[in-house]
């Protein structure tokens, strides 16, 4: 595992302590909303499971409702991770707009 930090929302490489510090210490939220009874929040998490790869996957959003947790999209950027997480959360109201036609 590699291990990043951000700077001006850039990650950055470092160890496993200053990792630790940074993720405790710092706000590493990109964004959190709810929506359909789903929350949606899309996070710095700072650590990259594949070393060597050259745009490492250290932003993740989670879904969580209705008693699940999933892992809807892995990003290597600030600006990824919040494009991602406007399209998950159009998706989720998407569906409920969906829904809503279906019981018409």
């Amino acid at each position: 595992m590699v291990f990043y930090i951000l700077k001006n929302r850039l990650p950055e490489a470092t160890d496993a302590k200053t990792w630790a510090q940074f993720i405790l210490s710092s706000q590493n939220t990109v964004a959190h909303e709810s929506v359909n009874g789903f929350a949606v929040c899309t996070s710095f998490i700072g650590i990259a499971r594949e070393p060597g790869k050259e745009n490492p996957l250290v932003f993740e959003t989670l879904v969580t409702g209705n008693g699940s947790r999933t892992v809807a999209g892995q990003y290597c950027s600030w600006q990824d991770a919040e494009a991602g997480h406007r399209i998950i959360v159009q998706e989720l109201g998407q569906q409920q707009v969906d829904n809503s036609r279906e019981e018409e």
